[in-house]
């Protein structure tokens, strides 16, 4: 186990291209490219400037259709990715639901 493994508190989900859940807000979706109850990271538009500090509230949107609502505070900015720690984050059921999901459809029975 490396430092970097102790220092994650939460199981984080990290999505292959084609099943990212999408983050909705400011009239645009922005692709999700991983998710734990407590942070996330995000594709930002090209356009869009985000700077550590800044609080963005959002509503996050599986594939399988479910929503919720986040809130957070930006805590790193990487070229287009925004990390996110959440302080009104995803409960840990999506969580666990997102990944069955993805193992599902892995194994080839969900589209």
């Amino acid at each position: 186990m490396t430092a970097f493994d102790v220092e994650r508190e939460h199981y984080r989900i990290v999505y292959p291209a084609a099943a990212c859940p999408r983050l909705l807000g400011d009239g645009l979706e922005r692709q999700v490219i991983d998710l734990s109850e407590q942070g996330l990271r995000y594709r930002a538009a090209d356009w869009e400037t985000r700077a550590v500090g800044d609080q963005v509230e959002s509503t996050v949107r599986v594939r399988r259709g479910e929503e919720v609502r986040v809130r957070g505070t930006v805590v790193r900015v990487r070229e287009r990715e925004v990390a996110l720690r959440l302080s009104l984050g995803v409960p840990l059921r999506m969580v666990l639901d997102e990944q069955r999901y993805l193992r599902e459809r892995r194994r080839g029975s969900h589209p």
